[in-house]
Parts: C-alpha cells; sequence; structure tokens
C-alpha cells in the first residue's frame, strides 16, 4: 500500500509541535510522582497529606524552610508568557508573624515572593555573584487567615505582576528570562502552611 507524502509531512510536523509544545504543571499533590522532598529535621517538617503539601518550620536561625520537586521537567521550554499559581494556607491561626511564598531560582537568582499573614508583600532579589540581596519592592494585600490564598505571578518575558486573591498588588522586572533551574515553596521561620496545589501554564 502506498503512502502519500502528505501522511510523511503531516506525520513528521506532527512530532516537531509535540516536541515543542510546553506542557506545564497541574500539581495537586494528590501523589507525589515528581518527588516533592518529605523530610523531619530540626528545621522543618515537610510532608504531602490529604491532597495538600505542607511546610512546618521550626524555630531554627534560617528565615524559612523551602522545598522543591526533584523532578523540573515543568521548567523546561518555557513560553514567552506563562503564569505560576498557587494556593495557600496559614496553619497557626491569627498569628502575623506567619508568611509563605515562592522562589524562583537560576543559576546565579534567586526571586522570593514572600506574603506575610500581616498582609505585606516583600519581592526580594538575590545575586549569589555579588552576594547582596536587592529589595524590588514592599506591598500589601488583603490576607486571608482562615482559608486559602490564591496567589499567581504572570509572566510576560522580563516582566511580571502578582495577583493575590485576585487583586493585581504588585509587578516588576526579572534580570533572567526563561532560565530558572528550580521553583520552591516556602514557609517563613516558625510559620506553617498548607499548599493546595501548583500551576504552572502558559498564557
Amino acid at each position: 500500500m502506498r503512502i502519500s507524502f502528505s501522511f510523511y509531512l503531516l506525520l513528521f510536523t506532527t512530532s516537531f509541535m509535540s516536541c515543542n509544545t510546553y506542557h506545564g504543571l497541574n500539581e495537586k499533590f494528590n501523589n507525589n510522582k515528581i518527588r516533592w522532598v518529605e523530610e523531619s529535621t530540626p528545621s522543618h517538617n515537610t510532608y504531602i497529606k490529604t491532597g495538600k503539601l505542607f511546610i512546618e518550620s521550626k524555630k531554627v536561625k534560617a528565615e524559612r524552610s523551602s522545598i522543591g520537586s526533584e523532578s523540573t521537567y515543568y521548567l523546561n521550554k518555557l513560553p514567552n508568557k506563562y503564569s505560576i499559581k498557587t494556593s495557600f494556607k496559614y496553619l497557626k491561626g491569627d498569628s502575623l508573624k506567619q508568611a509563605a511564598g515562592i522562589l524562583l531560582e537560576s543559576s546565579t537568582l534567586v526571586y522570593e515572593f514572600q506574603f506575610r499573614a500581616s498582609g505585606t508583600i516583600e519581592i526580594t532579589e538575590y545575586d549569589y555573584n555579588e552576594k547582596e540581596y536587592s529589595y524590588y519592592n514592599t506591598n500589601h494585600f488583603t490576607p486571608i487567615h482562615q482559608g486559602f490564598n490564591t496567589i499567581e505571578i504572570l509572566v510576560d518575558n522580563y516582566d511580571f505582576q502578582v495577583i493575590a486573591n485576585g487583586v493585581n498588588v504588585s509587578g516588576g522586572k526579572f534580570k533572567s528570562r526563561k532560565c530558572w533551574e528550580d521553583i520552591r515553596l516556602f514557609s517563613s521561620k516558625q510559620s506553617a502552611c498548607a499548599f493546595d496545589y501548583l500551576q504552572i501554564k502558559k498564557d
């Protein structure tokens, strides 16, 4: 049976597009297929239970406890425009000392998006080469203390916007573009938080 040239062209095109498609991440913490680090140390307890990722920081010198997944396939071939979205809950009642957030790490830069229960957002940049922090900005949002807070970072090349509980609350520019080596979720010192999901998708 003869197979037309058009068939082979369609097959090649489909395969090429599939190889270059960004599939993203839709992590609901129902299992641990991408191997989020679960451990109990003097610094923290981290574990997955009932569809949530728990990070319980202890009384240590470190300002935060963060964990990531061993598999980071979802950071490969990031598009120019994408979003990072998560939802977290403060677990220590109305304590305003609690904070949670997201870390984005490249080979030389770390960006921290920290959401304090007091209603303050801190976005910072740390440069390993310069060995110093640069404070992007401090802003405010309306935190939810007895439920889940929804956080979204909208990225367009180097630019980003931060949406907290449905409100655009901050923005800025990255020095790194689509070169993230790790994304980590964290709880600040003496805090405990539960993350409901983590989504990364093309916009």
